[in-house]
């Protein structure tokens, strides 16, 4: 009995002693902020095809970051020129960006740029482009026995049009300059 009553001086010796201890005023304040020298990278950057041959990029806002710098290329490398780049600020995302070729994968990244901080790192994503489609839709009374009207907005770039029925051999239209505009 002695022996546990020994122990048991000693344990609750041991835990007030802890206790004392650990409750000091020198408990150092809670980290509200954080300083850094450089802005942090853009987060939930996200690509969608809009319209087959633009993408739509979004992004979550960086705080102190007064622009973004965009660049986008067909290599997952990101080295020689970029095909596009951009310096936008928050206001303008979601951001879209139009004109890529058709059925081409590019890899497109971001970086936030502020006054007196350094520019993040850079955030990277793919996106692979669809099948170009520049032809409107047909209207019916466009369709005649044996012709048709095709059209597609002004200024779009095409070389030639193939037509192609089931049946028989296909057509092909070698498009001029006048027809483009």
């Amino acid at each position: 009995m002695d022996k546990l009553l020994k122990q048991f001086i000693y344990t609750l010796s041991f835990t007030v002693v802890m206790i004392v201890a650990g409750c000091s005023e020198n408990i150092a304040d809670e980290i509200t902020t954080i300083e850094s020298s450089r802005l942090f990278s853009p987060t939930s950057f996200e690509t969608r095809i809009t319209d087959q041959t633009s993408v739509r990029l979004t992004w979550k806002a960086v705080s102190k970051a007064k622009n973004y710098n965009i660049e986008v290329f067909k290599n997952e490398k990101f080295t020689g020129s970029p095909v596009k780049t951009a310096s936008i600020t928050f206001t303008e995302i979601p951001y879209t960006i139009s004109g890529f070729e058709g059925e081409t994968e590019y890899f497109v990244r971001i970086q936030a740029v502020g006054e007196g901080l350094a520019e993040s790192k850079w955030v990277s994503a793919t996106f692979q482009t669809g099948a170009e489609q520049i032809l409107s839709p047909v209207d019916p009374d466009d369709i005649q026995a044996t012709s048709v009207t095709l059209r597609w907005t002004a200024g779009q770039t095409a070389t030639k049009i193939l037509l192609t029925q089931s049946t028989s051999s296909s057509i092909e239209h070698n498009v001029t300059a006048g027809e483009i505009a």
